[in-house]
């Protein structure tokens, strides 16, 4: 159901009046109605509306002043705003075309404005933040609403329908205005108390958890501190607990054939198409008509020159970097028995010509070819080091840019990562060296070159999935042209007037998205809160953290709310409505913390900072904290919020 377009004309013509009124006393935004158009600024009327519902004594002055020339019919509409209801609601269609927004204590038949309710929300049933109104004889949502992210299994299905049928025998079912202006007083009182023992029961939660559900336990690092989780993190998780489970776990990745040191003879073990790919990237010529023993030739010539080499080194991924050359201080041989191999990191990945791994017997042996080693000598490792440095901090450069925003140009991304450099390599240096990464398996993102000249983007990997379908197609080279598809024009309109993020300080430091990222509060509180509802059978030691990292990349990503419940679901193991009104808590606060494609890297939580809306805190269990006016802020300025972040 939706008002009459001369009903819904009426409406916002007291809305936008009293929204107007409200930011003239308080200049909580520039404008809402521009004095010149007379259009209204949505983005300036929302921020007006969130205080407004806060402070409704002011709508008795706006009827006293009429500055806006209404009847006395619209003041008395007006006047009836002042029984504003704001909550936490379910919002259902039990009827068909019938809405209803559900609390504790009624539920409420809520009429659309300009468009019926239901095209405002993803799905139903919705969790929504929203105020109501009386109008008329209707109940109707004050123009904005907030839908929360939430995660629907049978058992809070279950329980939506069955506080639905209670309400309904207890005739708490309210349809007109004229109820929710009676009853709004009583709401509120029960509101009120009702938060009250969400309070207590949070307090009580603080100081004994809640009992995991049935199929699930408390983890062995619930409740440690940081240093200790940490510690045992690091002593147990991925941990091989055996020799066998070593030799299982890493025999994929040895050489098939017996140990070989002579580089000549590894590389005949290629095929004529590996080898020719491998030529290809080390810029070897005309070898396209050899066989596969004059190919194996010129790129043993090419390969053992000092430049050769040494741009080989410079360009491998910094991990395996590390590797080659621990494999070299240590002769160019590891041995290590598997019963001894405890950790994947101390395994020495494949590196073409530089190391090969062979299980022989109970023993893992790590060879770099002769040829190599011995060219290996050579080399200035210190200086090859820099380079090394400097290529981590462009990828981790454009890395970032494109975990935060989903597309970044290549013009940007040199421009922050000269930033951040002392000595910064050339543009047409570092495009090469993000272009032709050894590590295409592990790329975040594919290059994207428009029909201008110059006009290149680094675009997230899971945008270029949705493009091609499937998951992503990727050449080798990661490379496409031609004129941006409209998902990606789509990303920068939706950007558009929202200032881009940098690299902060702080994820420069970290080095990495998602390592910064879990270091955020709310993905600390959401991690200690798995600790503490591990399922039966999962690892203690790498189930949070692990649910912590996809979760980060889904709200960074901004993936369907679909996909994400359907992961929750499969994932957790909880026992009834408190426990995942609890991890849909901890959820949107999560989301809330962490950068938006959509909002150009910001979170919503910042956007919200910027827009006057007052800085967001939270308590030690990752909700957020309620701070009075008055109160301290919790900033530890020693000012009253209201002076401080609360401006």
């Amino acid at each position: 159901m939706i008002l009459s377009k001369q009903d819904c004309e009426q409406f916002f013509a007291i809305y936008d009046a009293l929204t107007d009124y409200a930011n003239g006393k308080w200049g909580v935004a520039p404008a809402v109605i521009d004095p010149r158009s007379g259009y209204v600024n949505e983005e300036n009327q929302r921020k007006v509306a969130a205080e407004l519902w806060r402070n409704t004594n002011i709508i008795n002055d706006f009827v006293a002043d009429n500055a806006y020339s209404l009847s006395a019919e619209e003041l008395q509409i007006a006047r009836s705003w002042t029984c504003a209801f704001t909550d936490n609601f379910y919002a259902i269609q039990p009827v068909v075309r019938t809405m209803y927004f559900t609390n504790a204590d009624a539920a409420f038949e809520v009429t659309g404005l300009s468009r019926e309710v239901v095209s405002m929300l993803g799905s139903l049933p919705a969790a929504v933040t929203a105020t109501l109104l009386p109008f008329k004889e209707h109940i109707v949502c004050a123009v904005y609403l907030d839908e929360v992210p939430m995660l629907v299994g049978p058992g809070l299905q279950k329980a939506i329908d069955d506080s639905w049928r209670d309400l309904q025998q207890k005739g708490a079912v309210l349809k007109t205005g004229d109820q929710l202006i009676e009853l709004a007083g009583e709401l509120e009182e029960k509101r009120i108390s009702r938060e009250a023992e969400r309070m207590i029961s949070s307090l009580e939660a603080e100081m004994g958890p809640d009992e995991p559900a049935e199929g699930a336990h408390r983890g062995v690092l619930a409740g440690l501190s940081p240093e200790d989780r940490k510690r045992l993190v690091a002593e147990h998780a991925h941990v091989y607990p055996n020799a066998l489970a070593a030799k299982q776990a890493l025999r994929p990745y040895c050489m098939k054939s017996a140990l070989e040191r002579d580089l000549h003879e590894l590389l005949m073990q290629y095929t004529r198409s590996e080898l020719l790919a491998v030529a290809s990237d080390m810029r070897v010529k005309r070898v396209s008509n050899k066989n596969k023993a004059q190919i194996t030739d010129a790129i043993i010539e090419t390969m053992l020159t000092p430049e050769a080499l040494r741009g080989l080194l410079v360009t491998l991924d910094p991990d395996d970097y590390a590797c080659v050359k621990k494999l070299y201080d240590q002769g160019g041989y590891v041995r290590i028995s598997a019963a001894d191999m405890k950790k994947p990191e101390e395994f020495y990945p494949y590196v073409p010509l530089f190391s090969y791994a062979y299980l022989s017997g109970d023993d893992f042996e790590f060879v770099m070819p002769t040829q190599t080693y011995e060219a290996c000598k050579q080399v200035d490792w210190d200086a090859v080091a820099a380079q090394q440095a400097e290529l981590k901090l462009v990828v981790s450069t454009a890395n970032f840019l494109v975990e935060l925003r989903g597309a970044v140009s290549m013009a940007e991304v040199y421009e922050q990562y000269c930033a951040r450099s002392s000595a910064p390599e050339s543009l047409s240096d570092v495009a090469l060296s993000l272009a032709y990464s050894p590590r295409d398996d592990l790329a975040l993102y594919d290059f994207w070159f428009g029909a201008t000249p110059g006009d290149c983007y680094l675009v997230h990997s899971d945008i270029v999935a949705a493009i091609e379908g499937g998951s992503g197609g990727h050449v080798r080279m990661r490379m496409h042209s031609g004129d941006l598809p409209v998902e990606i024009d789509d990303l920068f309109a939706v950007q558009e007037g929202k200032q881009p993020r940098p690299i902060s300080e702080e994820m420069a430091t970290v080095g990495e998205y998602v390592p910064w990222a879990r270091t955020r509060p709310a993905a600390v509180a959401l991690r200690d809160y798995l600790d503490a509802h591990v399922p039966d059978g999962a690892d203690d030691y790498t189930f949070a953290d692990g649910m912590v990292d996809d979760l980060i990349v889904m709200c960074t990503g901004e993936y369907p709310m679909q996909s994400i419940t359907n992961y929750l679901s499969e994932e957790l193991v909880l026992s009834g409505v408190d426990q995942l009104r609890r991890i849909m808590e901890l959820f949107t606060n999560l989301s809330n913390s962490l950068p938006k494609w959509s909002n150009n890297g910001w979170s919503p939580n910042e956007l919200r900072e910027g827009m006057g809306s007052g800085k967001v805190f939270y308590n030690a269990d990752g909700s957020v904290k309620r701070v009075g006016p008055y109160d301290p802020c919790p900033c530890g300025s020693g000012k009253k919020y209201k002076d401080c972040h609360g401006k």
